[in-house]
């Protein structure tokens, strides 16, 4: 004969075996694999206030990656045909594709190199070079 079942016991395993998933509340959101590629968007994500310096973004916890996250594509309405959408060529496969391909993004990052080096060279030790007057002067020998 078989020991009775402990109720708790079988609620705990049956938690284990379940989805690991956000909850209900979340719409069973489940848990995601991050893979190198998910850990390189999300670390752009973390980054997107030096992106845009004008904008104010809620700072997110660095230290750690979301267990509970998915990655969605924006589908643009008929109203937006013209105006709003991205073409297909403009269309990347990653988010980070996406903002190296960004025209914008690519401007801003230049100007920011740009006032960068600007500073770096202003600070830097400047080279006395030797101008055609002042001419190394070669000591004579005495002759004997």
């Amino acid at each position: 004969m078989a020991p009775p079942v402990d109720p708790r016991r079988r609620a705990r395993e049956a938690r284990k075996a379940a989805p690991d998933t956000a909850g209900k509340g979340w719409f069973d959101l489940p848990a995601q694999q991050i893979t190198p590629e998910v850990k390189r968007d999300l670390r752009l994500i973390r980054l997107r206030g030096a992106m845009d310096t004008k904008r104010f973004y809620k700072s997110l916890d660095s230290t750690k990656f979301p267990k509970y996250f998915q990655f969605g594509t924006v589908v643009e309405g008929p109203a937006d045909f013209y105006a709003g959408r991205m073409t297909k060529k403009q269309r990347q496969g990653t988010l980070t594709d996406e903002l190296l391909a960004d025209p914008d993004l690519a401007e801003g990052r230049a100007k920011r190199y740009g006032r960068l080096q600007e500073e770096r060279g202003r600070f830097a030790r400047k080279k006395k070079r030797p101008t055609g007057n002042e001419r190394k002067r070669v000591v004579k020998r005495p002759r004997h």
